[in-house]
């Protein structure tokens, strides 16, 4: 049978004030062109209906998205913190601790990156600019092109990300203006920026639980971002 993939969803408030649930169409496209079918997942579900709903997914996928609510890990304020959603943060923090109790695939991009590393117990950095003043540009928006190649990463040799990458070293595009600080106990670092800004994660008590901080859907005419949603396609089959 074909995998179905959870695709958490955020909100936006539209001209005429209804709340629409919300999600780029990329991250669709990208699970139906690696062999899945999507199911996108809203915000405002209860712990029992989403522990069914892990139950029943072959796999997850945590979107980008708004900054998540700093008093979860303790953050230093900043005022570019933006589009917080407390509900969202509920949804996809217990996606990921329910995709770790039932070892079932999860891939997270850019925000649920960061969210897979507050889940565990992580930290965040509020503000790059702010708080690494020697780093590079890593938000690449919103006027420009979001498949602009921003940044080389180095990924680690031994990574599950290697292996699928197929390299050590990839170019990619960079949307995010806060980063991962303090890595979660149990979670390994498999790549980094030229600036050290940690680009992703790995749980290796777990099949395939993979963070990254680019946004791979945007840049799916490249075979290496391609096997990234493949890559949990093929998790949901063993």
């Amino acid at each position: 049978m074909t995998p179905i993939i959870g695709i958490s969803a955020g909100k936006i408030l539209s001209s005429n004030q209804l709340v629409r649930i919300s999600l780029i169409d990329k991250y669709i496209h990208a699970v139906q062109n690696a062999g899945g079918i999507p199911i996108i997942l809203p915000t405002g579900l209860n712990q029992a209906q989403i522990r069914e709903l892990v139950e029943r997914l072959d796999g997850v996928l945590l979107t980008g998205g708004g900054d998540i609510q700093p008093e979860r890990f303790d953050g230093a304020y900043n005022s570019r913190i933006s589009d917080v959603d407390p509900l969202r943060d509920d949804l996809e923090i217990e996606l990921t601790l329910e995709a770790y109790r039932t070892q079932k695939p999860l891939f997270a991009i850019c925000r649920g990156h960061q969210v897979v590393n507050v889940a565990f117990g992580g930290t965040l950095i509020t503000d790059i600019e702010a708080q690494l003043p020697n780093a590079q540009r890593h938000d690449w928006y919103p006027d420009i092109a979001r498949d602009y190649e921003a940044h080389q990463i180095q990924i680690l040799a031994n990574s599950k990300l290697a292996k699928i990458i197929g390299s050590d070293q990839v170019t990619v595009n960079s949307l995010h203006h806060q980063a991962v600080k303090e890595v979660a106990s149990g979670l390994i670092v498999s790549a980094y920026a030229p600036d050290m800004v940690i680009e992703a994660l790995e749980k290796p008590d777990h099949p395939f639980l993979i963070s990254v901080q680019w946004h791979p859907e945007w840049m799916q005419a490249k075979p290496a971002m391609q096997n990234l949603f493949k890559a949990l396609i093929q998790a949901t089959m063993k």
